[in-house]
């Protein structure tokens, strides 16, 4: 047994015999513990993290991935951040590319913590990522000398078709100087048959104001450090007259010399294929004041999404934020909103903001007492799809917050928001999910590497037909004490949705080991058939606590696995609908009446029948649509005579379990 398993065996022991859904009711926390246990982990909250459970039990194993590593980079913290696309995929050829930010090797002459993150690396596929070609340096700081890069996005562009493709290399990413704090805008490179090609742009002018692309790490108002991030999301198109043309969303902050409250603005670049700047510009449908005031540069009322591009030529732009004086839409909470362009990004529309009634009305029928007041969306999430008719989609997490019920009791949906058809609506995707993400620590024991907290992301079939939604979630956790606490292990859950159907499947555990799985990424757009879809995670070399962890100077494998969707979900027909561990009879024996309860994912047509042993239909108590979640069949055995039965449940017609049920007059 290693270190790491002897320094936590007891707690090994305390994970076999002890019911962790009763182990919260029956502990007596005293009121502040409860608080803790209620929100959400935070290290400015007096709790300490103390360890990661080396167990967890495994029940109703659906699949096990198989991590192959294909490559291996210092520090490549690229793919721990949300706020980047640092995958990208042409469905129709099957070329894939990532972009990787790191130092080469932790063997290589020379590397520390503070040369380890200046380049950025290209890899890429021709077919579908099952074989790889070695990595490229496409950008070096000792090379160019714009500084270090960071928060890389990609797009692949195919200008030929499927047989004969034609593929560019389209990349964005921030650029920053540590030692002295300061941000150099960013940068724009495209890998194609014109060859490697970079170009930075630091600042630019617009109605008379001076901004510099990214966050600036210092505030105006005080001098002092400020928290920073650099959103990078690109897409690309290709015109026979104009050839190749690349747009790049960011933020922008107003130079110190500037007026502060004119902060929080998103900008674009239109860049030709010689990376000649076409335009860039802040639309004023997109300026900071349509979102709360800004009063410093340390923080941003609003967060870029996405930016997608039909091939009907129409842009979307999706941001999410506060968005002020809209409060009739938004009912004063944050929101999500799009802005499009129909003449390749030179003028934009309005923000369409999603209206806050729909969630409310989704908050409403959810029963159960709920408020819809005490609900909220959160700035964790950057996914959003769409599709060539213009119908788009915004994945998210609706959280309650709720003054007098513990963390456990508070409802957490990740839900869809989407417009089809020019209707808005919400659709559940799952609920009864963790609200704790595991947080990583460095080689010093501080948090590094957090920054795609849960992981939601969401991708659609090249047809539009499925959609998968992937994301990780804590499957475990444990307070030997009322202010210290253990995670057991965390998962990847994927759960998918035809595109003519209203509902989403259950949520299916795709590991379910005692490994921490995080890092983990899937294309920004899937294979027709949904059975070869690839995911991506990092993982650091060395021992199990080493690997469950982010180290600067310990090698951070490329991993790579593949699963077919549509296998999971036949193995799991049974399980998705209904087990034998989620039906229960009680009283059995029985002598005048019996309940039956079975629990199901989704709502269907359930048929209950009660057999004598010799297959003779005695009596139909339930014929009728179930209701998700669970159902209570009153079973009337007054006039059956002692003996034992068998109570079978069909499925929309299809027998899936029988029941044995005793009865005795």
């Amino acid at each position: 047994m290693g270190k790491f398993y002897t320094k936590f065996f007891y707690i090994f022991v305390l994970t076999l015999v002890l019911n962790f859904s009763n182990l919260f009711a029956e502990r007596d926390y005293n009121l502040e513990s409860k608080e803790m246990l209620r929100k959400n982990f935070n290290p400015s909250q007096n709790i300490k993290f103390d360890g990661i459970l080396p167990y967890k039990n495994i029940n109703n194993k659906i699949a096990a991935l198989t991590w192959t590593p294909f490559d291996s980079l210092a520090n490549s913290l690229t793919m721990m951040n949300d706020k980047i696309n640092p995958i990208s995929k042409d469905p129709l050829s099957g070329n894939m590319a990532l972009i990787m930010r790191g130092s080469h090797e932790v063997t290589e002459e020379g590397f520390a913590k503070s040369n380890s993150k200046n380049n950025l690396f290209l890899k890429t596929s021709t077919d579908d990522g099952l074989t790889w070609g070695n990595k490229e340096l496409i950008y070096s700081n000792e090379d160019f000398s714009y500084g270090e890069a960071r928060y890389p996005s990609i797009f692949v562009l195919n200008k030929g078709n499927a047989t004969t493709p034609d593929i560019e290399y389209l990349y964005t990413y921030s650029l920053v100087v540590e030692t002295t704090g300061a941000w150099n805008g960013f940068g724009t490179g495209l890998k194609g048959e014109i060859g490697n090609s970079s170009e930075r742009q630091e600042t630019f002018a617009q109605n008379g104001n001076e901004y510099k692309w990214g966050r600036s790490f210092t505030s105006v108002t005080t001098g002092q450090p400020g928290w920073s991030i650099a959103d990078s999301k690109i897409t690309g198109w290709f015109n026979q007259t104009t050839s190749t043309n690349i747009l790049c969303t960011g933020p922008v902050t107003p130079l110190p010399t500037g007026n502060i409250n004119d902060n929080s603005n998103i900008a674009y670049r239109l860049i030709n294929n010689d990376l000649t700047e076409k335009k860039q510009e802040i639309p004023s449908q997109w300026r900071s004041q349509l979102f709360t005031d800004v009063t410093t540069t340390d923080s941003r009322t609003n967060t870029i999404v996405d930016v997608k591009r039909t091939s009907g030529g129409t842009i979307y732009s999706a941001v999410f934020g506060s968005i002020k004086n809209r409060d009739e839409v938004t009912g004063g909470k944050n929101s999500f909103a799009v802005s499009t362009s129909n003449d390749d990004g030179n003028s934009w529309s309005e923000l369409e903001i999603f209206p806050w009634s729909n969630i409310e009305a989704y908050i409403n029928n959810l029963g159960a007492g709920l408020v819809a007041s005490e609900f909220s969306l959160p700035y964790w999430s950057n996914s959003f799809v769409v599709k060539e008719n213009g119908d788009y989609s915004y994945f998210t997490f609706l959280i309650e917050s709720s003054e007098t019920k513990l963390r456990t009791e508070e409802a957490y949906h990740i839900v869809e928001l989407f417009k089809e058809n020019g209707q808005y609506g919400v659709r559940k995707v799952a609920d009864n999910t963790s609200r704790t993400w595991v947080p990583y620590f460095d080689n010093d024991g501080a948090q590094a590497g957090n920054g795609k907290n849960y992981e939601l992301q969401v991708s659609m079939t090249a047809d539009g037909e499925n959609y998968v939604a992937k994301w990780v979630e804590l499957t475990g956790e444990m307070w030997p004490t009322d202010s210290t606490f253990q995670f057991q292990s965390s998962d990847i859950f994927f759960s998918t949705r035809k595109a003519n159907s209203n509902t989403w499947t259950k949520k299916y555990n795709i590991t379910n080991d005692e490994f921490m799985d995080r890092c983990v990424w899937m294309p920004d757009v899937l294979t027709n058939d949904i059975t070869k879809i690839p995911l991506f995670r990092v993982q650091s070399k060395g021992t199990d606590d080493v690997a469950n962890q982010r180290r600067y100077l310990s090698s951070q494998l490329i991993m790579l696995s593949y699963f077919d969707l549509n296998e999971i979900i036949i193995a799991s027909v049974d399980d998705e609908i209904i087990t034998n561990e989620n039906i229960h009879i009680y009283p059995n024996p029985a002598s005048s009446n019996s309940i039956l309860t079975f629990n199901l994912q989704n709502p269907k047509q359930v048929k209950v029948i009660v057999y004598d042993n010799l297959g003779n239909e005695i009596l139909v108590p339930f014929n009728d649509f179930a209701k998700e979640g669970i159902n209570y069949v009153n079973l009337d055995v007054t006039n059956i005579t002692t003996g034992a039965y068998f109570v079978a449940i069909l499925i929309d017609n299809k027998p899936i379990t029988t029941k044995t049920l005793n009865v005795i007059k």
